[in-house]
């Protein structure tokens, strides 16, 4: 058991590395920036510009920007948003209790229908009913996650209610 775990370890560590090169080639290569933005504004000096690319190591070449980047990340410092004004980090674990409550939900409203639907067609095996239930349950699995919150989105959308947000949207008056 321990050398299969000792393997599992070791094949994770370069998939782990090779995620993370991914993601920062991801994050450098899309165009523009808050740089750019601040470039235009008027009331922002060249020497601030400066100081801030100095700050982040943007003046660095993209091995220094990449591993002072992940030394961050392996520290739990994940940056700052220019967009929010607030660390990155924050910003996670203030969803974060949604994320974990929306997982659970989804757990419990899971087993309450696989739960009787699973006795049910194994008390009643090859009749009718039994059929169709394990039809549904196989299209039910067979069916996008994505696609399932897509269709239950549809009727808040009918009503015209605006509540792609969810709860972090800002309230429309």
């Amino acid at each position: 058991m321990g050398i299969y775990l000792l393997r599992r370890v070791l094949v994770a560590i370069p998939t782990l590395w090779l995620i993370s090169v991914l993601v920062f080639a991801v994050i450098q290569l899309q165009p523009g920036g808050f740089l750019e933005n601040l470039l235009e504004d008027p009331r922002v000096s060249r020497e601030t510009i400066e100081n801030i690319r100095r700050q982040y190591l943007l003046d660095q070449p993209v091995w220094v920007q990449y591993l002072h980047w992940l030394g961050g990340i392996v520290r739990g410092d994940f940056g700052y948003s220019f967009l929010n004004s607030r660390p990155v980090s924050e910003l996670i674990w203030e969803r974060m209790g949604w994320t974990v409550f929306l997982a659970f939900l989804t757990i419990l409203v899971t087993w309450v229908i696989a739960i009787p639907l699973g006795i049910y067609t194994a008390l009643n095996r090859y009749g009718p009913s039994s059929t169709v239930l394990n039809f549904v349950g196989y299209f039910g699995l067979a069916t996008p996650d994505f696609l399932v919150a897509l269709a239950a989105h549809l009727p808040g959308v009918a009503k015209r209610w605006n509540c792609r947000g969810g709860p972090f949207q800002p309230a429309v008056h």
